[in-house]
């Protein structure tokens, strides 16, 4: 799920999710609920902006910023900082440190299944 811009709330399913609040340069507040199943939630900005974030069950990986709000049920959680460039820098050490089984599931599997993007991957 992709928040794009804007405030969102954003409610993750019973199975693995990929939850992403938007653009990295984008300012609003939003809330994300991984829900159930082992999920990947991204929600960093520069300049940092304030995210609430829950899990759920599951073993949960996230990357936030210095001013997001995570509960305690998020297992593996990468709090990035600095510019643009040194926080996609972090981005690429996070996403290394995914083990292969659940990289495989969400950069392979997960992506294949999907129908394709009606906007042909245009950001309005």
């Amino acid at each position: 799920v992709d928040g794009a811009r804007g405030a969102d709330r954003m409610l993750g399913g019973g199975g693995g999710d990929w939850l992403i609040e938007g653009p990295i340069d984008e300012a609003s507040k939003d809330t994300l609920s991984a829900g159930d199943g082992d999920d990947i939630i991204i929600t960093d900005h520069v300049p940092a902006v304030k995210d609430l974030l829950s899990c759920g069950s599951g073993f949960d990986r996230a990357i936030v910023d210095r001013k997001d709000v995570v509960a305690d049920d998020c297992e593996r959680v990468r709090v990035v900082h600095g510019s643009e460039e040194e926080v996609f820098e972090q981005e690429g050490a996070f996403f290394e440190s995914i083990p292969p089984a659940v990289s495989e599931f969400f950069f392979g599997t997960f992506w294949d299944g999907l129908a394709p993007d009606p906007t042909g991957g245009l950001e309005g």
